[in-house]
This record gives structure tokens, sequence and C-alpha cells, in this order.
């Protein structure tokens, strides 16, 4: 498996499924033997809709995820790094926010770097809601990259290899994977329809995401998610985390 395009969800909409059948199709072009797509849903008591389950008519394979409770889109993505196969990662966040056509794009400047963070377009007084918004970042952590909170990125699987407890923390990876000797960069990306620009927490949190974030976060349970007619069947396959198959071992 080559490439994997992850999309965590809260909601099984219209707009996620042409979401989907766009990028199956994307990926039947780029990487028509080696391409999967991981569908995280964070909605552990809501029935996922059948379609979901549906093989579309590009033979992409197609990796349905369930969280265990309720865990934010940060806990989804954690749980789509996790499971994806690829050797590299693209990060799209539910809908049509971005077009499907920026996969090869973004895949493409990882010739560069080892991990590509999106930074949305904005002109004018929509920079200000940003600028405060990752205010923290840069006084704690530096000016590293500037969107923290975009949702579109590109990486190589191996950057999140013993960050396993650290992948929950989504805004604060770019720092992370460049303390582990890789290169980060970021790219110019334009959002379709308007975006907010929220703070994930108070100051004190980012001070201590920074300096016990390995040590004190939980890793993130999740689940392969059955089929409607599956729902039966009491016997639902849990897959460990690659944290937990390394304290295993």
């Amino acid at each position: 498996m080559k490439l994997s395009v992850l999309i965590p969800f809260a909601r099984a909409d219209e707009s996620l499924r042409r979401q989907v059948a766009e990028v199956e199709r994307e990926l039947q072009q780029t990487a028509p033997d080696c391409g999967e797509l991981v569908l995280v849903a964070d909605t552990p008591r809501v029935e996922l809709p059948r379609w979901l389950f549906v093989p579309g008519e590009e033979a992409i394979r197609r990796h349905i995820l369930r969280l265990r409770r309720p865990q934010g889109p940060a806990g989804a993505v954690a749980a789509a790094i996790l499971a994806a196969r690829g050797e590299q990662l693209v990060l799209m966040p539910p809908g049509e926010t971005y077009p499907a056509r920026l996969i090869p794009e973004m895949v493409g400047h990882l010739v560069r770097a080892d991990l590509v963070w999106g930074r949305r377009r904005c002109r004018g007084w929509r920079r200000l809601p940003r600028w405060a918004a990752t205010v923290p970042y840069r006084l704690c952590l530096g000016p590293l990259v500037r969107d923290p909170g975009c949702m579109l990125w590109a990486a190589r699987a191996e950057v999140f290899q013993g960050l396993e407890q650290a992948l929950p923390f989504v805004p604060l990876l770019p720092w992370w994977v460049a303390a582990q000797g890789y290169r980060v960069s970021q790219v110019t990306v334009t959002p379709q329809g308007p975006q907010r620009y929220r703070l994930p927490g108070p100051w004190p949190w980012h001070l201590a995401a920074a300096a016990l974030v390995l040590a004190r976060a939980e890793a993130v349970a999740w689940e392969h998610a059955p089929a409607p007619s599956d729902r039966s069947d009491p016997e639902i396959s849990a897959l460990p985390s690659r944290c937990e198959r390394n304290q295993a071992a």
C-alpha cells in the first residue's frame, strides 16, 4: 500500500457521500493499485448508513472504522493515522471543503519535506481570527506552521513512529515531528466556503500539552465498523493500536 487518504467524520451526510466518490475517483487515477481510503466515524452510538459499506465503481480499498467512545475530530484523526497502511498519508476534512484534485498536489510536496501542513488562504480582516487563534502556538512552540488548525496535510507514515501517544493532539504534530528530525513545511491551500479559526483550549492547556503529551496522553481506542447486516453479531474485531502492539511485544 502506497497512498492512504484519511477522512474523519461525525455525520455521514450527502456531502460526505459525494466526497467519498470524488476521492475514490482521484485515487483510481493517482494510485490505482496501491491506494486506500480510511474513514473514521466519531459516532459510536449512531448507526452508519448502508452506502458507506457499498463498494464504489472504482477498485479502491475502503476501510471504515468507528471510535469506541466520542473523542472529537482529534481522536478520529489519531485512529485514522494508526489504521492507515500506506507509506504516504493525506488527511482531508469531511465534506467538500477541499477538492480531491489536491491529493496528488499534496503528495508531490513530500519530495522536499516529510510533513506538509496546509495553510488556509485568507485575506483582509479574515487574517485576524487566525492570528488570534495561533498566538499560543507561536509563543509557546515557535512559528513552525502558521495554521495548526488546518485539516489538510500530507505526511510520510514513518514520521509518526514513536508518536502514538501524541497523535490525539493534532495541532501539535508539526512540532513533535520536527523534534524527531524530520522536515516540516507548509503550503497555502484555498478552502471552499467560510472557515472558523478557534482556539482549542486555554493557554495552560498548550503549555501542558507541549511538555507532557508523550507521557500522559491516552491511546485512542477504535474498532472495525460492522456493516448494517452484521450488527446482530456480538463479535466485533477490535484492532489494537500500534502502541498497544509495541507494549504487548
